[in-house]
């Protein structure tokens, strides 16, 4: 029998993670790279991936690869997935982080943000999926994490996120479905719901905001928290750890939330 440490290593598993060369995603790699997965991060700019790659390769002591992939574009998400599966032989673990947001008010919603905000946060992940799929159903094993947000639930948390919470919530409904139709093919498949952290995309949301906005809107997502603060992305670690491994192997069709407490605030949020 297993200890319970070594059934979070991924020893021979080949993990995706979109968006990794900054932010969450990036802590996300760290992790599944830090017990023994085989990863690739994929973004569209080069010489972040680069650096994040030769940044996570010297950290963690596991060889972290990188491929370029603008997940806006549907014939290149294919394309890219097709090649990966070649050159590794499939892949073991998706881990679907990046993600754009889309600040504004439906009734002023451009058609082409909308399009390219549910091309990234949503139609990418299931077009991975679809090509990830079959290689971990023959395998007997196989895991999919999708990085949502508690936009899905509390939409009231900042306005102008119609198209940004509506593709976040989707993504949860995609982890379910999936965690059915291949559970008994052993692939887990969950979403992490995650709350207010200062990543690129909070910091360029605040930015945009007068400065009486802006601090009014920090103001009142701490005053939501539980703990009062930001997280931070490292603290997003452990969770993908465990939902990538057998320790978390019979966790699947959940949306598993981390936010600091801020959903099990049951005062209306005023915000």
């Amino acid at each position: 029998m297993k200890k319970t440490f070594d059934k979070f290593l991924l020893n021979g598993k080949t993990a995706l993670v979109t968006g990794g060369a900054t932010g969450i995603g990036y802590h996300l790699a760290r992790a599944l790279a830090s017990v023994g997965a085989q990863v690739i991060i994929a973004a569209r700019r080069e010489e972040l991936l680069r650096e994040a790659a030769e940044a996570l390769t010297e950290d963690t002591g596991t060889k972290v690869s990188w491929c370029q992939l603008d997940l806006s574009d549907r014939q290149q998400t294919a394309a890219v997935a097709g090649r990966l599966i070649k050159e590794y032989s499939g892949i073991d673990i998706l881990v679907g982080n990046a993600g754009i947001d889309g600040f504004q008010p439906i009734e002023q919603i451009v058609e082409d943000d909308l399009d390219r905000v549910l091309m990234v946060n949503l139609t990418a992940n299931i077009t991975l999926a679809k090509y990830f799929l079959p290689h971990m159903r023959q395998n007997k094993w196989g895991r999919v994490i999708f990085c949502s947000s508690i936009n899905e639930r509390l939409v009231s948390a900042q306005e102008g996120m119609t198209a940004y919470a509506a593709s976040k919530s989707a993504l949860s409904s995609v982890a379910r479905t999936i965690a059915f139709e291949a559970g008994r093919d052993g692939v887990t498949a969950n979403s992490l719901v995650i709350g207010a952290c200062l990543t690129d995309m909070l910091s360029g949301i605040l930015d945009r905001l007068e400065p009486e906005q802006r601090e009014g809107l920090t103001q009142s997502m701490l005053s939501q928290n539980a703990l009062g603060r930001f997280a931070s992305p490292a603290e997003f670690e452990g969770v993908v750890q465990l939902l990538a491994s057998d320790a978390g192997s019979y966790i699947t069709g959940s949306a598993l939330t981390i936010d600091g407490g801020w959903t099990a605030n049951l005062k209306s949020n005023p915000v």
